[in-house]
């Protein structure tokens, strides 16, 4: 475990045209040890090869900010809330601290060490926590975790088997507990959701099936599962015991939106951190289960305003090419609403990048055509030279809010 003293010797920053840093990769980038090094603006200046694999990145050019990829503002530690950049930069050296990764939900150890206080460039190390009990400080975490925004995953209690017996029967009435987390379930209700129109449901088979699936998350069990609570009525998951990625989702995005409603200086930071959590849609691997229907819609539609909010925060501090990428995530989970492809387009044409404007158009038409047999109620002559239009409608914040 590399501490914060080995950290201060290693090589200076040496600073590029691009405005980023260089550091010298037989020292930083050929580590074991995933490390970032982030300046005062929380932006990520570099990563080494171990912190992009930990960290599950496409490629070691994705630009984001440290909130975004650590999930500052939901780790339960025992420091003043906020980002873990300015906890270093104010309490100095940083050893050892457990913290949960917003996008696989693992837990790692995570130090920090300042390099310039003057510039406010600050190294991560994340390593791999085994074995590594809770601060006292902090409260009891969940002990199950579930991932539902994109493929379902377990982690904490019952992930011991693998996620192949989530595409079974028990994985569905988990799937089905998680969609319903709110109330109790009745027994039909269960049978109607695993079995729909069979009629061949009866008390025991659902009974068996709860006994199965109690089994799988918590061997031995039985009916004192942690888990999975009995009612007179039916079953129900304990949310008391169980934590779902999309609620953890939605309370990070309600106060980052209300963040940018507000025009706080950090509201880039809390939309970010919130949309690293989004993966995909609510329970994606049952695309049809109409339980899961309400929810997945009402998800998607609270990242959709991330991106929105994120995009126009972009256009306002004149950073076309980030609104670009943010209208474009968000033109790929709407394929066919107007309103999205023409700020796309529009973003396109003000970066100059006629050619993929161009392509863009002809693509969205295309859709638009073969789906509904209609054309764009927009055009490329129409959009080219004007400015690009807010995401947010009248719903957007002052100009000057992220900045």
């Amino acid at each position: 475990m590399a501490t914060a003293e080995p950290a201060r010797r290693m090589p200076s920053l040496t600073r590029t045209r691009d405005g980023g840093t260089r550091v010298f990769r037989g020292v930083f980038d050929q580590l074991p040890h995933a490390l970032l090094v982030v300046d005062r603006s929380r932006r990520v200046l570099h990563r080494n090869d171990a912190a992009t694999r930990l960290l599950d990145l496409e490629s070691a050019s994705d630009a984001m900010s440290c909130c975004s990829l650590l999930g500052c503002r939901m780790q339960r530690t025992a420091r003043p809330a906020g980002c873990l950049a300015d906890w270093a930069v104010e309490a100095g050296p940083i050893r050892d601290v457990p913290v949960v990764l917003p996008r696989s939900r693992a837990e790692v150890l995570f130090s920090a060490a300042v390099l310039d206080r003057e510039r406010g460039q600050v190294l991560f190390e994340l390593n791999p926590a085994h074995g590594v009990l809770p601060s006292p400080e902090a409260p009891p975490a969940p002990m199950l975790r579930i991932d539902t925004l994109g493929r379902t995953h377990l982690h904490g209690a019952g992930d011991g088997g693998g996620d192949q017996w989530l595409w079974h029967r028990p994985g569905q009435l988990l799937k089905f507990l998680v969609a319903e987390r709110r109330r109790v379930v009745s027994v039909d209700d269960i049978g109607e959701a695993i079995w729909p129109g069979s009629g061949l449901q009866t008390v025991n088979t659902v009974r068996h099936l709860v006994h199965v699936l109690r089994e799988r998350l918590e061997p031995g069990a039985g009916v004192h599962s942690s888990f999975i609570r009995s009612a007179r009525a039916g079953y129900a998951l304990d949310t008391e015991a169980v934590e779902v990625d999309a609620d953890v989702f939605l309370d990070l995005a309600a106060g980052a939106l209300a963040a940018y409603r507000a025009g706080e200086p950090d509201a880039v930071d809390r939309l970010e951190g919130a949309l690293g959590l989004y993966r995909g849609d609510f329970l994606a691997d049952e695309p049809y289960a109409s339980w899961a229907l309400v929810e997945r819609e009402q998800v998607r539609e609270v990242a959709q305003r991330i991106l929105r909010s994120l995009a126009d925060l972009a256009l306002a501090g004149g950073d076309i090419d980030g609104a670009c990428a943010y209208a474009q995530r968000l033109s790929n989970m709407e394929p066919f609403d107007s309103d999205v492809h023409r700020q796309l387009i529009a973003l396109l044409l003000a970066a100059g990048r006629r050619g993929r404007a161009l392509r863009e158009f002809q693509a969205f038409e295309l859709r638009l055509d073969r789906a509904f047999g209609e054309r764009a109620d927009f055009s490329l002559t129409e959009l080219s030279g004007r400015p690009p239009l807010r995401l947010t409608g009248e719903d957007g914040v002052a100009p000057n809010a992220g900045a």
